[in-house]
């Protein structure tokens, strides 16, 4: 009889601990849950901090590339075809460039969600030029 009653004892203080690990389990939980939303929120600021960032940096940024103006082009060997296509592939180049600089992100609505980049629309079909034309674009 005295080792049952000794057995209770033994069963409440195992069931009193268990409620302690219990309600410290739940504690951490919510603390983890804390930290996770904190963790998300400092991820983003950090993305809002670099974004704010490149656009101090490229303040005074200036296009690199020399764009022919059509009709300097027009004085070279290219034909018109070739004139039309380098001039009006090589404005959009620059305007897309520049504003990616900017920070400007166009079209974003056809871009997929996880998708990295820019989209430059170029459209299928469109004439094949000779390498040297290619490579004025390169």
């Amino acid at each position: 009889h005295q080792s049952l009653s000794q057995m209770n004892k033994i069963m409440m203080r195992m069931e009193e601990k268990l409620a302690t690990v219990e309600s410290r389990c739940e504690q951490l939980e919510e603390k983890c849950s804390s930290l996770e939303t904190i963790l998300e929120s400092t991820a983003l600021t950090n993305k809002t901090l670099m974004y704010h960032e490149m656009l101090i940096r490229n303040q005074n940024w200036k296009y690199p590339a020399r764009v022919y103006t059509f009709n300097e082009l027009l004085d070279t060997n290219y034909d018109d075809e070739g004139v039309n296509y380098i001039y009006h592939t090589s404005q959009v180049l620059k305007r897309s460039t520049e504003a990616l600089r900017r920070g400007d992100f166009t079209h974003q609505h056809v871009v997929k969600h996880g998708d990295k980049g820019i989209l430059l629309d170029i459209q299928e079909g469109v004439p094949s030029f000779a390498d040297d034309i290619n490579n004025e674009l390169s």
